[in-house]
């Protein structure tokens, strides 16, 4: 008789395992349910494999956008600085100039959405500051306007003893643009937006109790069924027709609200419009803003190798009272400072200007021009306020592009004045 598994006796002298034969339907099962499991682990592995190839064509994504980002900061940089440099000289009754508020609120944002892209492929945390949302509500529904047209009606209830949120400007102000313009989609043939604020204490959300400045947005557009309405904070789920949405607006406002510790909630039926509701931690207390000192007028060199930041640099800082050398890269700044015969307060450089970093600027200028303190400036994302906080005395880092009142408060800042 053939030996089965049953007769087999183990090392040691024990009794005999009591194991039955398998039975050739047993066998077959188990043959059958073996090959699923191979034909599962081959499909993890195409999956695998295809997540591989995405994450590396998002890589290069980022690559490619990294490269542009710095040129991009600078077409942003001169649209925004000239535009406020129109604001400032506008009579505040002059009729053009909520186009020109609209032109540099525009390009703020062309920047926020860049730096929020970047952030993302990135994984790098946003800086966030103290703000005022109802401040920021009002310049969105101004802003947009126009894009509104005459069909929609936007009414605001804004609590005028809202508290603060600490978040990112740039990410509130996109998660708002995203609101605001989901709500004109849905509503092609006109309707009502209306926008509220107010302070709310949720003792339940995902992420427990929450103290928090609400958002609200709710439109009279044509509303969303139970199962579109699911899916309203998935990636690239839309239901405008190709080449009409992208799929990402509600999605970036979710993220948004999440990565800040907020909740977000979304009602709608089907003719009856949509509500969404934003829940921000609230801060009651406001940060004071340093006092810009008094001083004279010092000499400031500006080395930067974009000709129409390099001008808009110059025009703002002898707008402010400033005498400006101009250069655009250091060969030239060298020249310039040797034809200086007075002393240099501050240099203003590019930080990817060849040997602009660290101490390279002054190194270049020589010994003569060793006191003089550096404002550096950057487009570029890697380029953070944080890898720049540990600077000394008399050095200041800036992100391009920059508001006019940002360039002259940190100018006032480093010079002490």
């Amino acid at each position: 008789m053939a030996t089965t598994l049953g007769d087999l006796v183990p090392s040691g002298g024990r009794a005999p395992m009591k194991r039955r034969d398998l039975t050739l339907s047993e066998a077959m099962a188990e043959a059958e349910r073996l090959g699923a499991e191979l034909e599962r682990a081959r499909a993890r592995a195409r999956q695998l494999e295809d997540e591989l190839r995405e994450a590396r064509r998002l890589e290069t994504v980022g690559r490619l956008a990294g490269g542009v980002a710095h040129d991009f900061s600078n077409i942003l940089a001169v649209i925004s600085g000239y535009s406020e440099l129109m604001l400032k000289r506008m009579d505040p009754t002059d009729p053009l100039r909520s186009g020109a508020e609209s032109i540099r609120k525009a390009a703020v944002w062309g920047l926020n959405l860049t730096q929020h892209m970047l952030t993302s492929s990135r994984a790098a945390a946003p800086a966030a500051t103290l703000l005022d949302l109802n401040a920021t509500v009002g310049g969105v529904v101004r802003t947009l306007a126009p894009l509104l047209g005459d069909t929609i009606t936007v009414a605001q209830t804004l609590d005028p003893r809202l508290g603060r949120v600490r978040v990112n400007a740039g990410q509130l102000e996109q998660a708002l643009v995203n609101l605001v313009l989901n709500a004109r989609d849905a509503m092609p043939g006109g309707g009502r937006l209306t926008i509220d604020t107010a302070n709310v204490d949720l003792e339940q959300t995902p992420t427990g109790p929450l103290r928090a400045v609400m958002v609200r947005a709710t439109d009279t557009g044509c509303g969303m069924d139970a199962a579109t309405l699911s899916r309203a904070f998935e990636p690239y789920f839309t239901t405008k027709p190709p080449g009409r949405g992208t799929g990402l607006g509600l999605a970036t406002v979710f993220a948004f609200v999440s990565q800040s510790g907020g909740h977000i909630e979304a009602a709608s039926e089907v003719g009856e419009g949509a509500t969404f509701t934003l829940y921000l931690p609230r801060h009651d207390t406001i940060a004071e803003v340093p006092a810009a000192g008094a001083g004279g007028p010092p000499t400031v060199l500006v080395v930067e190798p974009e000709p129409g930041v390099r001008d808009l640099i110059a025009e703002i800082l002898e707008l402010h009272d400033y005498h400006v050398l101009a250069a655009r890269d250091l060969d030239e700044a060298m020249a310039a400072s040797l034809g200086h015969q007075g002393p240099i307060a501050l240099v203003i450089v590019d930080l990817l200007l060849p040997g602009a970093a660290g101490h390279g600027v002054l190194q270049r200028l020589g010994p003569a021009r060793a006191a003089a303190k550096v404002l550096y400036l950057s487009g570029d994302l890697e380029d953070t306020v944080e890898e720049y906080r540990g600077l000394g005395p008399g050095r200041g880092f800036l992100h391009k592009p920059f508001t006019v009142d940002a360039l002259v408060q940190k100018t006032h800042e480093i010079l002490g004045r």
